[in-house]
């Protein structure tokens, strides 16, 4: 029941941070820091992922048999879709850093 409440909650931080970035959630205060959200919420993607592969290969009598989203392969797939999120992110990242450096340095 935890493994499938974690795959939920990985798949709600992806739903949340795509809304995030195609200025979908109401407000403005979050615009600036979008970089730094970003990569929290895929860093904490990818770790739920590494964890609930983890607990699937090692008990897979802990899944529900009906439940084909908590399937070995299936957590594979969204572990490497999550990280191809989270190289994207760090790649933002460095340059949103390397920007505001720049940004600064001309003042």
């Amino acid at each position: 029941m935890l493994i499938e409440i974690s795959v939920i909650l990985s798949m709600e931080l992806f739903v949340i941070m795509l809304a995030m970035l195609f200025d979908m959630l109401p407000g403005n205060r979050y615009k600036m820091h979008k970089p730094q959200i970003q990569i929290l919420m895929a860093i904490a993607m990818f770790v739920l992922g590494v964890i609930n592969l983890f607990v699937v290969t090692v008990q897979p009598d802990i899944i529900i048999a009906e439940n084909t989203d908590v399937s070995a392969e299936l957590l594979r797939l969204y572990l490497g879709f999550y990280g191809i999120v989270l190289a994207c992110s760090i790649f933002k990242y460095v340059d949103y850093k390397k920007m505001v450096k720049n940004y600064i340095l001309f003042l």
